[in-house]
């Protein structure tokens, strides 16, 4: 994803401790979140705070440079003799957009990273819009069937296209599981309270972002010695 993350220095407080870092993202990814793990010689995770502060941000070559602190609410003097850091980076990717005629199936990839959403068919009732898809080809990546059944809810809608970049309430619709090990789905969107309804008006929007959010980019770990 050509990203890199600096970590500049540690300041150690009498009641907290900031882990202040330099992260370099391509053009393309001035909204991505840097998130960060810290664990003590223990290998006991240390709770932060308060993730992604960005304190400062520039555009210099091409490139996106973040200058951020991360917050451990505690003082880590004498208590560990070095922490271990895990950044990670929530990747922003784009809406995307089908049309109802269009040809399926249809493959939406991540242009950043192994996710996608595939639109597998698309049916046309007098009341219903129904579309059959399926996410990152079956693979969960270790995360719960829950996270997949409310993306599959919330971010993979119908919407009136000059309305797609305004998110609201999504039209009256129901999901089925056809394969819950498949991670595949049925969404029917129930038109028959929209008046003049016209296939060309509509298009099917997949919030990219929201699954990408929620699958950051594991970056190497670092040890910072403390002494």
């Amino acid at each position: 994803a050509e990203i890199n993350v600096h970590f500049d220095s540690i300041i150690q407080g009498k009641a907290s401790t900031a882990i202040n870092y330099t992260a370099t993202f391509p053009i393309e990814g001035k909204h991505d979140q840097v998130r960060i793990e810290a664990y003590d010689d223990q290998g006991n995770e240390i709770n932060i705070s308060s993730d992604g502060i960005d304190l400062e941000t520039v555009k210099k070559n091409n490139r996106i440079i973040v200058k951020g602190r991360s917050i451990i609410p505690q003082s880590i003097k004498g208590e560990t003799s070095y922490i271990e850091v895990l950044p990670k980076v929530a990747l922003s990717e784009p809406d995307r957009f089908i049309k109802l005629d269009e040809g399926t199936p249809v493959e939406i990839n991540s242009e950043r990273q192994d996710l996608a959403v595939e639109i597998e068919n698309i049916t046309v009732q007098d009341q219903n819009i129904i579309f059959d898809f399926q996410i990152n080809n079956g693979n969960n990546m270790d995360l719960e069937f829950l996270f997949y059944s409310n993306i599959a809810r919330n971010d993979v809608i119908l919407v009136k296209e000059t309305e797609k970049d305004i998110y609201q309430e999504p039209i009256k619709h129901s999901v089925e599981v056809i394969n819950k090990d498949d991670l595949r789905f049925t969404s029917t969107f129930d038109i028959s309270k929209i008046k003049d309804f016209n296939l060309k008006d509509y298009v099917i929007r997949v919030n990219m972002g929201s699954l990408s959010a929620n699958i950051p980019n594991e970056l190497e770990k670092v040890r910072i010695d403390l002494n």
